[in-house]
Order: structure tokens, then sequence, then C-alpha cells
């Protein structure tokens, strides 16, 4: 994935909801009820989220 460190706005909705824009799930391919990951960034006030890859318990 190229990183062009362009921002994205995104708006808190009710209950923390956050739409991840388009262009952005498309370079990592993510599909509705993927799992992200969530992080605050070396303890400074920035929020990073990347996918994981969570298999079902049988």
């Amino acid at each position: 994935m190229k990183s062009n460190n362009k921002l994205e706005l995104v708006k808190i909705l009710n209950g923390g909801k956050v739409t991840i824009p388009r262009n952005i799930r498309k370079a990592l391919n993510l599909q509705d009820g993927d799992y992200l990951a969530v992080a605050l960034h070396e303890g400074k006030p920035r929020i990073v989220y990347f996918p994981v890859d969570i298999k079902p318990l049988k």
C-alpha cells in the first residue's frame, strides 16, 4: 500500500462509531465484519487502526 500521508476527516457517531473512508477501506481491502485493532500511538494523542486476522474458535 502506497502512503500519501493524506489525512482523512471522520466524524464520531453515536456510541463511538466512525466510518472509515472508502479509499482507505479499499487500500486495506477491508470488508464488512472485518476487525481492526486500535491503539494510541507512542502515548501521543493519535489513534492508529490496523487490520487483524481473527479466526473463529472451533
